[in-house]
């Protein structure tokens, strides 16, 4: 599925308050998308997960809000380093 917001192979970046609503995935960091910092953002209603994460090392997920997608409001695998604090997830159809 097509993400709102995708970054592979590339670091250190910010995703700041942003909406991504009604897409396959809300954000995707994947494949040496490392060390990035994902905050205050919304995703709701996407098929698959608000916030999918994997492959990836030294990123922060915190202060975002996930709600109504079809997978995970936030889905993190094969990760090394990660910190995930502070996020507010309901009506996901898979509980963290």
């Amino acid at each position: 599925p097509r993400a709102g917001i995708e970054a592979s192979d590339i670091s250190g970046q910010q995703l700041l308050n942003n909406i991504c609503n009604g897409n396959g995935l809300g954000i995707l960091l994947r494949n040496g998308a490392n060390g990035f910092t994902v905050k205050g953002n919304t995703t709701s209603q996407n098929s698959s997960d608000g916030i999918q994460v994997y492959s990836t090392d030294g990123n922060t997920i915190t202060g975002n809000t996930s709600t109504n997608n079809g997978g995970h409001g936030i889905y993190s695998t094969g990760n090394t380093n990660i910190t995930i604090s502070g996020n507010t997830l309901s009506g996901n159809a898979i509980a963290p």
